[in-house]
């Protein structure tokens, strides 16, 4: 499967694929039919979480139709537009995947924009729609 933004960034599908010959699938079948996803995705959540919401963000910002400089959310006593905390969590993102999967070490400030995209979706979620 294909995960074209990630991949755009040299995050590798293997990073978010499980083999297919694994011998777990029967089980991880039973639990996708039962849930809608399987434990394997819990391994990773922290990694989950970061591409799911970068993947998302990504489209969103290609496909939506809305203006994303109406809405204005106080974020640690800053005024941003919804387009800046975007590019934010998108940036926060991609700096979460340089660490996990680059073993980068990030400065002061790189982690704590990847720290701060939780909180950041937290503020801007309730009007991410289209």
């Amino acid at each position: 499967m294909a995960r074209k933004y990630l991949n755009d960034i040299g995050v590798e599908d293997n990073c978010m694929q499980i083999d297919p010959e694994d011998h777990r699938w029967p089980k991880w079948n039973k639990q996708i039919e039962e849930y809608g996803f399987p434990e394997y995705e819990t391994w990773n959540l922290d990694f989950q979480f970061y591409g799911w919401l970068y993947e998302r963000l990504k489209m969103y910002s290609e496909v939506n139709c809305v203006d994303l400089t109406f809405h204005k959310f106080n974020y640690e006593g800053e005024e941003y537009t919804q387009a800046e905390l975007i590019d934010k969590m998108i940036h926060g993102c991609k700096l979460a995947f340089l660490k996990e999967y680059k073993n980068k070490q990030l400065t002061k400030y790189e982690e704590e924009a990847v720290y701060d995209v939780p909180w950041i979706w937290a503020t801007v979620m309730p009007a991410m729609w289209w």
